[in-house]
């Protein structure tokens, strides 16, 4: 048995100082964060007094033990100063109180180290010792002096001093932080237990002060480097978290919210009784525009009434993980964006104005594109047929001021029109060309009905223009062309056609760039208009010597009714 004993608390102690090699290069590494490097330090004394320990039990004689004893008491009173620093530290104690209480603390050390290593005190910690032979090892049993306890009480004091500033540390951090606070707390208690085992003389004359620190060291390791949120605790729960500007919730693995800041508050009051552990499904029956965070979306907007001013906010949705990836909750942060937001509103009216100008400069580019000679022409033809077909002549006065009318005069409001007044726009400008060229131009419609929806103004006649001047009336037999309306459930479509003279494939290409400005009469103009209010715009092709085909297509939407194409409507309708 005492065998066993003896392997087993070998292997533990030598386990323990290799541990502790590998912690003190991982703690160095992060030595920045809150208590790593008073962690780092106590690392070491734990090597040097788990070391020490493991030469005793094997000494073979009462000298030999004596000596490792002694260089175990290097170790000792540091590792109980060091506790107490990484204590004030690691709970962000302000720099004055953290000056006081680290130097009242050395006092102990210095005691220890005065009490221990001094020929005439060191009798009073310890009157004698014993080399007792347990079988398989041996151990120093000790007869314990006054000042051994006044050393326990002074030692006693850093432990509540530490657990004081862990129990305030506590009181102060949100839900997520404080099990990191309960473990420190735990892991500064082990240690302390050990010394009362050994005090009362309850530990079979086994020393389980460094057994106790193996503890510790594990439990310091899970509270400094894996309990974290913003990776700097708890400096993070008391400034990034508290006084940040932005809203903050904690929510934890069951969406129960545990935790709010201060600006959280100041939008839902209701969130500084947060500790009593909100579920987050309550809080959004009683706040629905937080409804997506039921939905796990990441990132939404919402506007909400706060002190009676309208705002507007953007929330985000996080995960907080610790190193391992694992989830341990979900940060929602909520940014005010409403000066952002009354700026683009404030922009997307200048825009719109703007957008309101190009308009009206879009429609007055094609008017101003009606050639003074068609009017000229059209006088011409007028004045000719007063004599001897004075009632055509009448007639064709008429369509020539509906013409000039519909194509001149708009408003702010008549962009768009309805497609039965852009087909009377078309028949008018047909019937005056026709009075003109007679028999060399033949204008067809095909299609069933007009379908009740508004279009862009001018966004047919002049493609019927350009198919007229540039295609039909170049030949000198003239020629057709065709006006095709179509619909199905989801598009209207629109097809110019004739069958002119054709195009030259870069002429074609032309058109719809910046040099059909210069080309055909205002192509590139409906191109653009087309394309800002269905995302398409014209499709153009032809072939030299066989006339030319642009077509679009706007989406249907609603139709409320349809009037049927007539060949009243027109006396060139086919």
């Amino acid at each position: 048995m005492e065998i066993k004993m003896k392997l087993f608390l070998n292997i533990l102690l030598f386990g323990s100082v290799i541990c502790a090699f590998y912690l003190v290069h991982y703690a160095y590494k992060k030595r920045k964060m809150p208590g790593a490097k008073y962690f780092l330090l106590l690392l070491i004394t734990a090597i040097v007094y788990n070391s020490g320990y493991f030469f005793e039990i094997n000494a073979n004689d009462h000298q030999t033990a004596k000596l490792w004893f002694d260089i175990e008491h290097i170790a000792i009173p540091m590792q109980h100063y060091f506790l107490l620093l990484l204590s004030l530290e690691y709970t962000n104690i302000n720099k004055r109180w953290f000056k006081i209480i680290s130097t009242i603390g050395l006092s102990h050390p210095i005691l220890y180290y005065l009490v221990f290593y001094t020929p005439g005190l060191s009798n009073l910690y310890i009157k004698s010792y014993q080399f007792v032979d347990r079988g398989s090892f041996h151990v120093l049993i000790f007869q314990y002096g006054i000042l051994y306890y006044l050393i326990v009480l002074s030692g006693t004091v850093i432990g509540i001093i530490s657990s004081i500033a862990y129990i305030n540390g506590y009181m102060k951090s949100s839900n997520f932080q404080r099990n990191s606070y309960l473990i420190m707390m735990a892991a500064t208690v082990f240690p302390w237990v050990a010394v009362y085992i050994g005090a009362l003389k309850l530990g079979y004359g086994v020393d389980f002060f460094p057994f106790s620190t193996i503890i510790a060291g594990g439990l310091y390791v899970i509270g400094i480097f894996q309990y974290k949120i913003f990776h700097t605790i708890p400096i993070a729960t008391e400034i990034v978290f508290r006084h940040t500007k932005e809203a903050i919730i904690l929510l934890d693995m069951e969406q129960i919210i545990v935790d709010a800041n201060i600006a959280a508050i100041k939008i839902y009051p209701e969130l500084e009784n947060c500790k009593k552990n909100i579920p987050l499904s309550d809080f959004v029956t009683r706040h629905s525009e937080l409804k997506e965070l039921i939905l796990n979306k990441e990132t939404f907007l919402f506007e909400a009434e706060i002190s009676e001013e309208l705002r507007y906010f953007n929330v985000v949705v996080g995960k907080i993980q610790i190193d391992n990836k694992l989830d341990i909750g979900k940060i929602i942060q909520i940014f005010d964006i409403t000066a952002e937001s009354l700026e683009k509103k404030k922009m997307k009216k200048m825009v719109s104005s703007a957008i309101e100008q190009v308009e009206t400069s879009e429609v007055s580019f094609l008017q101003a594109q009606i050639s003074p000679h068609f009017i000229n022409n059209s006088l011409s033809v007028i004045a000719s047929m007063i004599t001897r077909a004075p009632n055509e002549a009448k007639v064709l006065i008429a369509d020539l001021g509906e013409y000039l009318a519909n194509s001149y005069y708009f408003d702010n409001k008549s962009y768009m029109v309805n497609l039965e007044k852009e087909i009377e726009i078309v028949n008018t400008y047909v019937n005056i060309e026709k009075a003109r060229f007679q028999e060399r131009l033949q204008f067809h419609i095909i299609g069933e009905e007009i379908p009740n929806i508004k279009v862009p103004r001018l966004i047919i006649q002049p493609l019927v223009e350009n198919a007229i001047r540039h295609g039909i009336l170049k030949k000198i037999v003239g020629g057709n062309v065709w006006l095709k309306i179509q619909r199905d459930s989801q598009f209207i479509y629109f097809e110019i056609k004739d069958d002119g003279i054709g195009m030259a494939e870069e002429v074609r290409k032309s058109l719809l760039n910046e040099e059909g400005v210069r080309k055909g009469i205002g192509v590139i103009n409906i191109h653009r208009r087309l394309l800002k209010y269905y995302g398409e715009g014209l499709l153009i092709i032809s072939e030299p010597g066989k006339g030319s085909t642009i077509s679009f297509r706007i989406p249907n939407g609603e139709i409320c009714e349809a009037k049927e194409l007539r060949n009243d409507q027109c006396n060139c309708y086919r």
